[in-house]
Order: C-alpha cells, then structure tokens, then sequence
C-alpha cells in the first residue's frame, strides 16, 4: 500500500509542476494551496513566505541534478554525464510550450 504523500511533499511536488510550466511568478499562493489540496494556514506553517517554497523547490532541483551527475560521473563516461543533467528535464523541453530552460526562467526572477 503506497502511503500518501505529506502536506509539504504535495506542496513542493505541486509547485515544481506550476513553476516549471507556468513559471515562478505567475503562480499565486491560492492556486498551490487548492492544486496541493491543503489550507493556507498548512502552507504558511511549512512554508512562512512563497519564496521559502521557492528556495525549497530549487534546492530539491539543485540535488536531483547534482545526484544524476555524480551517478553518471561515477560510470566513466562524459557523455552520459552530460546527459543525466539535462536527463531530468530533456523531455520536458520537447513539449509544445515548455522550451525553455527551467533554471534559465528562474535565475532571472529569483534575487
């Protein structure tokens, strides 16, 4: 029996679908908090600020990228190492209207 995720898993999982489709900015607390299925209070006591859920979601990207790196590096082989960092996300680029670069967008926007 597969467990439910947690409120701040559904949170941070929720927001990295918004922010990567939709974009940082343009993602209101609200819509997190119905898409997630929590409260705002459930929000704010995981999260004090929506740059707090920001600066979480880019740190879980951060260690999934460095994680898929260092497994590639770890095989020896450049190219495949190269490939499981942009692994995660490749095929994301190839859909209509994800063609940007996820950090790129973000860097952009976040101080």
């Amino acid at each position: 029996m597969e467990t439910a995720l947690s409120p701040r898993s559904r949170l941070l999982k929720t927001a990295t679908r918004l922010f990567y489709s939709e974009g940082i900015h343009t993602v209101p607390v609200d819509r997190l908090v119905t898409e997630a299925n929590v409260t705002r209070a459930t929000f704010y006591r995981h999260f004090p600020a929506k740059e707090d859920l920001v600066v979480a979601y880019l740190r879980a990207k951060d260690a999934e990228l460095r994680d898929a790196a260092e497994t590639a590096a770890g095989s020896g082989a450049k190219a495949e190492a190269v490939l499981a960092v942009a692994g995660p996300d490749r095929r994301l680029h190839l859909q209509p209207g994800l063609s940007r670069m996820p950090f790129h967008q973000r860097r952009r926007r976040v101080p």
